[in-house]
């Protein structure tokens, strides 16, 4: 199984106060901060389960 990286993630979701950003979640502490949307982070593919 393969572990995700020790990093900045990408949630996803846009942070409302500046649509330049979206928020974004370290899985090293549990942070969760907000970026630039041009900022290089890691993403998760995910799909819908059934």
């Amino acid at each position: 199984m393969d572990m995700l990286q020790s990093n900045d993630y990408w949630s996803g979701t846009e942070y409302a106060p500046n649509p330049n950003n979206a928020w974004n979640f370290n899985t090293n502490d549990g942070n969760q901060n907000n970026a630039n949307k041009n900022n290089a982070l890691y993403a998760l593919a995910v799909r819908p389960g059934g």
